[in-house]
């Protein structure tokens, strides 16, 4: 069993990332909103990270470290696999970050393990800029004038 998560389906989630890449990216900042055909990546200047992984057109993983609300190194580890379908790779996407949260897309929704029930939410404070078209709006205000 797994718990639903409220993000926008995979083809809005995408779309919104490649605006915010592409918005960035004109201003010259390619480092923190980047978006590639199967991959997407956002790193914010305090340490956080989130990245996505499409697989196919209904299949995806996306993972989070938000450094202000994960523990690195849990007491109590989480199993953030536990109810993930198989096709979830049990390896982290960017094995140098501490993992912080995971969702997958699979079956036209956004789940989560029941098993990380208590684990401060990552995926959905950083991916805020993402969830409707007023956050998209938001995020795109704060990108600096050009120089």
């Amino acid at each position: 069993m797994s718990d639903a998560v409220k993000l926008p389906d995979l083809a809005t989630l995408r779309m919104r990332w490649r605006t915010l890449a592409g918005a960035f990216h004109s201003r010259g900042i390619d480092h923190i909103w980047m978006s590639g055909d199967t991959a997407d990546s956002y790193v914010d200047p305090a340490g956080s990270r989130m990245d996505l992984v499409q697989f196919n057109p209904s299949w995806a993983v996306l993972t989070a470290f938000d450094r202000e609300l994960t523990d690195p190194a849990p007491r109590h580890p989480f199993d953030f696999f536990a109810d993930a379908p198989p096709w979830v790779p049990r390896t982290p996407i960017v094995p140098s970050w501490p993992l912080g949260d995971l969702v997958w897309f699979e079956d036209g929704r956004w789940q989560r393990s029941t098993a990380v029930r208590d684990v401060p939410r990552a995926v959905e404070v950083l991916a805020t800029p993402l969830l409707d078209d007023e956050s998209l709006a938001d995020e795109l205000r704060r990108i600096p004038p050009p120089t």
